[in-house]
């Protein structure tokens, strides 16, 4: 039996046209439905339809010929004087320098697989056992338990033969309050201006510290840590169980940034110590490429550099939080913690790290001791003449010794270095010197108690000048009764 085909009519064929055209939508209709829902892209969990690049505004410097500067901690009036007749008038308030608010295009780095070592930034997976309320209610937990994770997940990612995690910080703007001098708070709010953390002198006294520290907890005596390179790097997590849909974080891509063009020295005075970093030049902002990475969960962590001892590599890394305006109303405030840590590879070469002294019990039993008595009697002695020096030289010392104790340690440091060779301990070892920096600063020492007197009657000096000897001997006397009660 044959089967016979007959020749459809125009009508049939017009109406299989449209059918077939409409399957075809539908089936387009449907994939792309599928490829939004795989990606996220317009569901209720994303909140809303957006671009990948976001259009906003970043807070950049600004060279003006003045050296930015920022104070987070709080000072007296008098201190205020102090630090302004010291470094200059600007310096009565809580910051200083140009600055200068550029339109920018932030990109998101997902998928593009972008490396600390090619760009300064990384993303990399790691799981935490910590919860949201641990990080803000143990701090123990993070110190025991989260520092060691951080110290893993960075050994792991870049290779290093170890790494010390030194300081970690806490932001959520709800939480932090709105006083933006609470650098030393448990939580504070976001940083939004474009900066480092660290400057290549910063950095290098870091690394010296870090490495003495980790000698003298009992690190493996048969590698030498104080050679080779050292990273100095940042690991920023969200710690909330939402993804981070407000306030992100915005990186840098080093290969984009013109150095030393775009670098702007500053400097940063805590309550504990000094230190100098960089804010980024506007100047060639529409050369600078931007990243984010969108909807960071609680299971990332964003690695990026502070400083790289290798200068075949980037070595810092830009950074900022921003403003999303396409951010909902709705979205969480933004948890984070971000933790700084040192990573050790004593087995690069050539050697990128700075000569460091660290002494053991060999080198203890090499110090001279009667060159360690007089130079700590040398210095003491010329610090009880402190009212005769000369006035430069007096605000010279009483700019270091207004810090503190950090600024009393700072002194001691310079006199020891004995630069003009007047106390005649130029020449003393490293070892030797040291050590006689070690009595100075002691608690308790002669030479505090030698500042303390000298500094009172550089006081006493000049209220003579300024009001007479009645109000010079009320000022003494009142001084005196102070610390008597205290």
């Amino acid at each position: 039996m044959k089967h016979v085909i007959s020749k459809p009519s125009s009508s049939n064929l017009f109406t299989a046209n449209v059918l077939l055209q409409k399957t075809m939508s539908i089936s387009f209709i449907l994939v792309v439905t599928a490829l939004l829902f795989i990606t996220g892209v317009g569901s209720s969990e994303q909140g809303h339809i957006r671009d990948m690049d976001i259009s906003t505004t970043l807070n950049y410097g600004k060279d003006d010929g003045t050296r930015p500067f920022f104070y987070g901690k709080h000072r007296s009036d008098a201190e205020k004087a102090a630090d302004a007749k010291l470094r200059g008038q600007m310096h009565q308030g809580m910051f200083g320098g140009g600055g200068n608010s550029v339109k920018v295009s932030i990109s998101d780095a997902r998928g593009k697989k972008l490396t600390l070592d090619e760009v300064g930034f990384e993303l990399v997976d790691q799981r935490t056992d910590m919860s949201t309320e641990d990080f803000y209610n143990k701090p123990d937990k993070i110190t025991d338990v989260y520092y060691k994770e951080i110290a893993a997940a960075i050994v792991e990612a870049t290779g290093a033969a170890h790494c010390k995690i030194i300081h970690h910080q806490v932001r959520n703007a709800s939480k932090a309050g709105q006083d933006i001098q609470n650098v030393g708070a448990q939580v504070q709010g976001y940083a939004a201006g474009i900066h480092t953390d660290s400057h290549p002198k910063a950095a290098d006294d870091l690394f010296k510290h870090t490495v003495e520290k980790l000698v003298a907890d009992g690190a493996d005596p048969n590698i030498d840590w104080t050679k080779g390179r050292f990273l100095y790097v940042n690991a920023w997590r969200n710690i909330s169980n939402e993804p981070v849909q407000r306030d992100p974080l915005a990186v840098c891509d080093a290969r984009s940034v013109v150095a030393p063009d775009d670098f702007i020295a500053s400097d940063i005075f805590l309550d504990n110590y000094d230190s100098m970093q960089f804010r980024l030049d506007s100047r060639n902002a529409k050369s600078h490429r931007w990243h984010y990475f969108s909807r960071m969960k609680k299971e990332e962590v964003l690695l990026f550099k502070q400083w790289d001892s290798d200068p075949t590599r980037p070595r810092a890394c830009f950074h900022t939080a921003f403003n999303d305006p396409g951010s909902p109303d709705s979205a969480p405030v933004r948890e984070s913690i971000e933790v700084r840590a040192v990573a050790f590879f004593p087995h690069h070469t050539p050697n990128t790290c700075p000569e460091v002294l660290v002494t053991d019990e060999a080198d203890r039993e090499r110090i001279d001791p009667v060159a360690v008595a007089e130079g700590v009697s040398k210095i003491t002695g010329a610090v009880k003449f402190l009212p005769l020096w000369p006035a430069i030289a007096q605000e010279w010392a009483m700019g270091h010794i207004n810090r503190g104790d950090k600024g009393i340690e700072t002194l001691a440091t310079e006199l020891c270095k004995d630069a003009r060779g007047n106390l005649g301990l130029k020449d003393v070892p490293p070892i030797t010197r040291a050590q006689i920096v070690s009595e100075l600063t002691a608690k308790d020492s002669s030479f505090r108690r030698t500042v303390r007197s000298s500094v009172l009657m550089v006081q006493i000096t000049l209220a003579v000048k300024k009001w007479g000897p009645p109000v010079a001997i009320g000022f003494a006397l009142g001084t005196a009764w102070h610390r008597l009660r205290s």
